[in-house]
């Protein structure tokens, strides 16, 4: 996989923000070494998904709907402070207001506005752990698409002590020399 030429902007996709390196992507926008954007889109995705992961897992269990709605109650403070947290580290930029592009390779209308966030945004990169409908390792529309285990590597490499820095900020014991893992 070839280098993304730009780290300095990066979208931050629903997938990511729900993922395990979160916390890893966040500490290294929080200590600049990027800057994050998301969308009011993405916040929905965000909050959608958190919501139906819930749901889900209430059906799984069998639970009765008395139970499915206390946890979706006692879920509402957890996904607020999550978009508050993220609202403090991750810049917003109006989808809508993106430059023409032809997203026609995107089968899934959900994700225009996802692209449209990065494009808004000026962002070389998009970080999404949704490879089926962004092809990670290229590029599309000017912006360069990496999971976040990839961009986390890359940003390592461009700034090699960011690795440090981030466990540190996180309160993380530093683990092997070149891991990337959060």
């Amino acid at each position: 996989m070839r280098e993304p030429p730009a780290l300095e902007r990066a979208a931050l996709d629903a997938s990511v923000l729900l993922g395990a390196r979160r916390r890893h992507l966040l500490a290294a926008a929080t200590l600049r070494y990027y800057a994050g954007f998301w969308s009011p889109w993405i916040v929905s995705e965000l909050v959608r998904r958190r919501t139906e992961w819930i749901a889900e897992r209430a059906a799984r269990e069998g639970c009765d709907r008395a139970e499915t709605r206390r946890r979706l109650r006692d879920s509402r403070g957890r996904v607020n402070a999550l978009v508050d947290e993220l609202s403090h580290v991750l810049r917003s930029v109006d989808y809508g207001a993106a430059p023409a592009a032809d997203l026609s390779w995107l089968t899934d209308r959900d994700d225009w506005p996802v692209m449209q966030t990065a494009l808004a945004a000026g962002a070389g990169v998009l970080v999404t752990d949704n490879s089926t409908d962004f092809p990670i390792g290229e590029e599309r529309n000017g912006v360069f698409f990496l999971d976040s285990r990839a961009f986390l590597a890359a940003l390592y490499r461009r700034f090699p002590d960011a690795d440090a820095a981030v466990r540190e900020y996180l309160g993380e014991a530093t683990q092997r020399q070149g891991t990337t893992e959060g």
